[in-house]
């Protein structure tokens, strides 16, 4: 039997990710589309009372690579140079860039038995707000640090949502 390319099974185990994240965290999320700006997913908490729900965009990316470990502890993604002068942008609704790391052989992405489910990846997630301009070439990739704590984890898409401004 045929199957889609790898890159789009990458796209859409991402984006899989990113429901199963945001089902667990209690916020809706909606596909961007069409994809315009670079982002993929739009996360939303309901209102609560007087105050309106928080919000936040993604740019979703997946990688089998084995990113590079700094001293730190965090792992470097290269982005397109568009992509980076997209999420630095000092937004209405904050923008992030969660990358997605799984295992190079699609077959072990999932274990599926009669209990559970377990999606073998890795989500980290960074804010380039207000980054710095970058000197790279337009056709270059700007190396983009995920830092060891960053986890793309439920609670960190709560803590998250629409508290950028002071990261």
């Amino acid at each position: 039997m045929a199957v889609i390319q790898l890159k789009d099974r990458m796209e859409a185990y991402s984006r899989a990710y990113a429901y199963a994240i945001a089902a667990t965290a209690g916020v809706a999320i909606g596909s961007i589309d069409p994809d315009i700006n670079g982002l993929d997913v739009h996360f939303l908490s309901p209102d609560d009372g007087d105050d309106a729900g928080d919000c936040s965009h993604v740019q979703l990316k997946s990688t089998a690579d084995v990113l590079p470990i700094a001293e730190d502890g965090a792992k470097r993604y290269k982005l397109r140079h568009r992509d980076y002068d997209r999420l630095r942008k000092l937004t209405k609704i904050p923008r992030l860039l969660v990358v997605l790391e799984v295992p190079a052989d699609a077959d072990k992405w999932l274990d599926c038995s009669d209990d559970v489910l377990v999606m073998k990846a890795s989500a980290r997630w960074v804010s380039l707000r207000g980054a710095d301009a970058t000197t790279y070439a337009p056709s270059s990739k700007i190396p983009v640090d995920l830092p060891a704590g960053n986890l793309f984890s439920p609670a960190a898409l709560r803590v998250n949502m629409g508290s950028l401004d002071d990261k």
